[in-house]
């Protein structure tokens, strides 16, 4: 029933066009419009003091934001193993004294309250609503199966994976693509892995770029008006 859908790069059209079952020309690479503002260095910077501001973060610390997705395949059942992590004891590591992390689990998780321990460096940012600013405010994504990443390439920062269920996730839901083609940073499969690779004193950002040419290349602050004048004025008739 579609006669329009956009999407973030010319890559994925035909991944839309199998799942919308739509005749060639009705997906569009014009970019995502709500990735215009990651473009505007005031709107990320402003997020930013936002959210530290809020959060009462120090200056000098890094922001970590820990957004998973959830397990499960229903919302119902949605659900999020806390076990997983340990965050006292990755908070205590040396390395990380001058870390502040940010939990934000996937709206679908209910019991967010309980997944996330009392610590002066942890703040439980689920509640919130607006990725967006955490994302801006993010010094590092850590991250697993969500697609939060291809926003955030966007930043040019570092990812960091935390997959302690890789092999029952692929095959349980699996991915479009294979997954070495998302990990764009190191991959952490249990929490003293997730401590080293937080530790990276200057993670590469090259694959991070190989995912943002790949999955995000018409995303380039200007999708909002490719939008409105490529489908909105010429769908009423009206010339851009």
């Amino acid at each position: 029933g579609y006669t329009a859908a956009i999407v973030s790069s010319a890559e994925i059209i035909p991944n839309y066009e199998e799942a919308f079952k739509a005749n060639r020309g009705v997906v569009t690479a014009l970019g995502i419009p709500k990735t215009d503002p990651l473009f505007d260095t005031n709107f990320v910077a402003g997020n930013a003091r936002a959210v530290r501001t809020k959060y009462n973060i120090p200056d000098d610390h890094r922001v970590v934001l820990f957004a998973p997705t959830f397990r499960g395949t229903f919302q119902e059942e949605a659900h999020y193993n806390a076990a997983w992590v340990d965050w006292e004891q990755v908070l205590n590591a040396p390395a990380l004294a001058k870390t502040t992390v940010l939990i934000k689990h996937h709206p679908f998780i209910r019991d967010f309250t309980t997944l996330v321990p009392e610590h002066p460096r942890l703040r439980n940012v689920t509640a919130d609503r607006d990725m967006t600013a955490f994302l801006c405010a993010a010094d590092v994504l850590v991250t697993d199966y969500s697609s939060s990443i291809f926003e955030y390439s966007l930043l040019d920062r570092p990812i960091v994976f935390f997959c302690p269920d890789l092999e029952a996730y692929q095959g349980d839901r699996g991915f479009y693509y294979p997954l070495e083609e998302y990990l764009c940073g190191p991959i952490a499969h249990n929490q003293s892995e997730l401590v080293e690779a937080l530790n990276i004193k200057k993670p590469s950002l090259a694959k991070v770029r190989e995912l943002r040419h790949k999955f995000m290349d018409a995303c380039d602050g200007h999708s909002t008006q490719r939008v409105v004048d490529q489908l909105i004025l010429p769908a009423l008739d009206l010339k851009p």
